[in-house]
C-alpha cells in the first residue's frame, strides 16, 4: 500500500501506529491480569479473616448468652439476688472486732454475720464452688457487671479483698506472684433483715 502525503507533506503513519497497539494491549493486559490475580488472593485472605472474625463473635454471643442463662437460673433459684446500684451498701458486720485473717492452715471457727446484699451475693456466688479459685474478673462477669463498667469492677475488687483481710476469704497467689485469685472459707451466715 503506498502511503499518501498529508497537505502538510509529511507521511501518515498511523497504520504503523495502529499495528503496534496490538502487542503493546498484551503487555498491558498480563500486567492487569497479574494485578487481579493478586488482588483476588488478598480479598480471599481478608473474607477468611473476616468470617474467622465472625465466628469468634458468634462464640462470644453464645458464651455471654450462656452466662447470663446461669446467672438468671441461679437468681430463679435464690442463689444470687440482685439489687439495683445504690441501694445497698456493703457492709460485713463479724461477731467480734475484726481480727488478721487466718491462714490457710489454721481452722477457723469463728462465724461472719453479714447483711449487706452485695456481699451476700458475692459469698453466695463464691459459695457455689467452694473448692475452686475465684479471680476477681470471673465474680465480676457471672454478677453481671460489664468489661467497660471499671468503676464497678474496682469496687468489687474492693469488697473481695476486704472479705479476704477479714478472714472470710482465702487469698491465693498464682505464678509469679501476678494474679490473686480467692476461695471462699464459708465462715459466714446470713443476717435476714425484714
Amino acid at each position: 500500500m503506498v502511503q499518501q502525503p498529508n497537505p502538510d507533506g509529511s507521511t501518515d503513519n498511523t497504520l504503523e501506529e495502529i499495528g503496534q497497539l496490538a502487542p503493546q494491549c498484551d503487555i498491558l493486559m498480563r500486567e492487569y491480569e497479574q494485578q487481579i490475580s493478586e488482588l483476588e488472593a488478598s480479598l480471599r485472605e481478608v473474607r477468611d479473616k473476616h468470617a474467622q472474625v465472625a465466628s469468634v463473635r458468634e462464640e462470644t454471643r453464645t458464651a455471654l448468652a450462656s452466662v447470663h442463662s446461669v446467672r438468671d437460673r441461679a437468681e430463679k433459684l435464690g442463689l444470687l439476688t440482685f439489687s439495683p446500684p445504690g441501694t445497698s451498701h456493703l457492709r460485713v458486720v463479724p461477731d467480734a472486732p475484726a481480727t488478721p485473717a487466718p491462714s490457710a492452715d489454721t481452722p477457723t471457727s469463728r462465724v461472719f454475720l453479714v447483711r449487706g446484699e452485695k456481699t451476700k451475693q458475692i459469698l453466695t456466688l463464691l459459695a457455689t464452688r467452694p473448692d475452686a479459685l475465684w479471680a476477681s474478673g470471673d465474680v465480676a462477669t457471672l454478677l453481671g457487671l460489664a468489661k467497660d463498667d471499671r468503676e464497678g469492677r474496682r469496687r468489687l475488687r474492693g469488697t473481695i479483698r476486704n472479705l479476704a483481710d477479714r478472714g472470710m476469704l482465702e487469698r491465693v497467689l498464682g505464678e509469679g506472684g501476678k494474679n490473686t485469685y480467692y476461695r471462699p472459707l464459708l465462715n459466714w451466715k446470713f443476717e435476714h433483715t425484714t
